[in-house]
């Protein structure tokens, strides 16, 4: 759990690294599914999934 910060304080406005492995997680997650995945992952996907014709 994060705490949150104190606005006043001189150390909690020191900047932190940036974790990279976890922006990139984040921007994934916020990806529309068929960015994500190559297929639906579920039967509800199917219906309305842009596929390339055969």
């Amino acid at each position: 759990y994060t705490v949150t910060r104190k606005p006043m304080s001189w150390h909690d406005n020191i900047d932190e690294p940036t974790d990279d492995e976890f922006l990139k997680l984040f921007h994934r997650a916020a990806l529309e599914p068929r960015k994500k995945y190559p297929e639906p992952q579920t039967e509800s996907q199917e219906i309305g999934w842009n596929t390339t014709p055969l």
